[in-house]
C-alpha cells in the first residue's frame, strides 16, 4: 500500500506541523520539479483516465490540485471535495463543494465520480482503508504523493 507515516503525535484530526511539513517537503519539492519539466496533475488525470473526481481531505495539495486544473482549464473534472471537517466550508472551495466521506461515496457508487484523490499525506492509509471499508474499487482510489511521483522527470 502506501508508506506509513512514522510519530505523529497528534490525532487523525490534525498531525502536527512540523511532522506534516516533515513529510510533505519532499513531497512538495518533486512536484515542483515535475511542474518545471512541464507536468501539471491534469496530465495525470487524462492518463488514469479521471472523469470526474472527488478530492479527498482540505489539505495544501488540495489546494494546488485546484490551482493545477484551474491553470489548465480543466477546473470542472472535480466534482467535489470530501472532508470530515465539511460542516466549515459550507461555501466550498474555489467553487466546489466539500461534501461528507458518505457522499463522496455516494458519488462514486452513483457514477458521478470516477476517481477518488486522496490528498492527506500522513493520513492516505486510513482514507483509503475507509473507502475500500465502503465498497469503493481499489484501482480507483489515488493519492495526490501516487500522482506526484507517477512521472517521470525528464520525459515529461
Amino acid at each position: 500500500m502506501f508508506p506509513e507515516v512514522k510519530k505523529v503525535t497528534n490525532t487523525y484530526n490534525s498531525a502536527d506541523r512540523n511532522e506534516r511539513y516533515r513529510y510533505q517537503a519532499p513531497i512538495v519539492m518533486r512536484y515542483l520539479e515535475n511542474k518545471l519539466h512541464g507536468w501539471n496533475i491534469s496530465d495525470f488525470f487524462k492518463e488514469i483516465g479521471a472523469e470526474k473526481v472527488a478530492l479527498y481531505a482540505v489539505t495544501e495539495f488540495t489546494e494546488y490540485v485546484l490551482l493545477d486544473l484551474a491553470q489548465n482549464e480543466n477546473a470542472d473534472r472535480v466534482f467535489c471535495i470530501g472532508d470530515r471537517g465539511y460542516e466549515k466550508y459550507k461555501q466550498g472551495i474555489k467553487g466546489v463543494p466539500v461534501v461528507a466521506p458518505e457522499t463522496v461515496t455516494s458519488c462514486y457508487m452513483q457514477g458521478n465520480v470516477n476517481k477518488i484523490i486522496i490528498c492527506s499525506v500522513p493520513h492516505a492509509n486510513a482514507i483509503y482503508d475507509d473507502f475500500i471499508n465502503r465498497g469503493v474499487s481499489p484501482a480507483d482510489i489515488i493519492t495526490v504523493t501516487s500522482a506526484i511521483f507517477s512521472c517521470k522527470i525528464g520525459k515529461v
